[in-house]
């Protein structure tokens, strides 16, 4: 995601922090976890941050750096789009949805 997209949803997530859970995934091999990692503290952005797991971003078809998708707890897709798409009001209600999903799970 752009520095833009994180910094709204730094402002965004903490309010549905205990019901959904928000990894930042690397996708570009120069810009691994550590890298990652580093921005997070440095930014103070309250998500963890992750390595894609074997065939992950393949499977997903995660072509592009800054592609969103949201898993809700059946491990569905609710969500995907691309870079520059997904506005506060987007992911205020993607977040919303999630946490309802989870609740009544």
């Amino acid at each position: 995601m752009c520095r833009t997209e994180l910094r709204r949803l730094k402002d965004i997530y903490p309010e549905f922090s205990q019901e959904v859970v928000f990894y930042g995934v690397a996708a570009d091999p120069f810009e691994g976890v550590a890298v990652l990692e580093e921005q997070r503290q440095r930014e103070g952005y309250p998500w963890l941050v992750a390595e894609p797991v074997d065939t992950m971003l393949r499977d997903m078809e995660v072509l592009v750096q800054s592609t969103k998708i949201a898993i809700d707890s059946r491990g569905l897709i609710v969500y995907r789009d691309g870079y520059g798409r997904g506005g506060e009001a987007v992911w205020r209600q993607t977040f919303r949805n999630l946490a309802t999903t989870a609740g009544g799970s």
